[in-house]
């Protein structure tokens, strides 16, 4: 949950059935192509950051 803090456009929560998502949102007026891409890159690189941290909570402490 730390890393809601500093995230813009996206957030982590949990699911219905206890898993852990990433949300992101824009307003229906903002939606054009260069928005989806700017929040689809922001998606892939909040993945990529937390990646490891989240392998570790699902699956256990890793090598």
């Amino acid at each position: 949950l730390r890393r809601n803090l500093d995230l813009a456009g996206v957030r982590f929560a949990v699911g219905d059935e206890g898993e852990i998502v990433l949300v992101g949102r824009l307003p229906l007026a903002c939606v054009d192509a260069h928005a989806l891409d700017q929040l689809l890159g922001i998606i892939w690189s909040t993945l990529e950051r937390a990646h490891r941290s989240l392998v570790r909570l699902a699956f256990g402490a890793g090598p």
